[in-house]
C-alpha cells in the first residue's frame, strides 16, 4: 500500500541527514580561507553549522590537513614578522615576545601608604625568568 503524503514526510523526517562531504575544490577553499577566518566563519561560508564543519574535518582527513596547514603557515608568517619587528627595535614587539615566549611577566605592587598618609601610585615591576647556568659556564 503506498504511503500518503503525510506518511512520506513523517518517514523522511525520521531519516538521518546525509553527511556533508567536501569536494576537492571546497578543500582548496578551506586552505585559502583558513588563515583569515574562524571555524565559525568557514562554516558560514559553506552554509553549514560549525559542528558540521568539525564533523567534516574529522571524517575527511584531507580537510583537517588543509585547515591546519593553512593556519600554521599564517601563524608562522606573523611570528616571523613579530620577531623581525622586535629585532629591529620595536619596544611593543619586544615586550610581547618576551612575555609570550620568554616567560616574562608584569607584577603590580601597590603601595597604599605615603609619607603624608595618602595613597601613592602603584609600581610596575618587570620580572624575567631565572636562567640556570651549568658548571661549564655554557647556557
Amino acid at each position: 500500500m503506498p504511503l500518503s503524503t503525510l506518511e512520506r514526510q513523517t518517514h523522511l523526517s525520521k531519516m538521518p541527514p546525509k553527511p556533508v562531504t567536501f569536494t576537492p575544490e571546497q578543500i582548496v577553499q578551506v586552505e585559502n580561507r583558513a588563515p583569515y577566518l574562524t571555524r565559525e566563519q568557514l562554516a558560514d561560508f559553506f552554509g553549514i553549522h560549525v559542528n558540521t564543519f568539525d564533523a567534516v574535518r574529522e571524517r575527511q582527513p584531507e580537510v583537517e590537513v588543509a585547515y591546519k596547514r593553512a593556519r600554521a603557515e599564517i601563524i608562522g608568517q606573523v611570528a616571523e614578522s613579530l620577531i623581525q619587528d622586535a629585532l629591529d627595535g620595536d619596544t611593543t614587539s619586544r615586550i610581547f615576545f618576551l612575555k609570550t615566549q620568554g616567560g616574562w611577566r608584569e607584577t603590580n605592587i601597590h603601595d597604599h601608604k605615603s609619607s603624608d598618609g595618602s595613597m601613592t601610585p602603584g609600581l610596575v615591576h618587570f620580572v624575567a625568568p631565572q636562567i640556570e647556568k651549568n658548571d661549564k659556564g655554557d647556557d
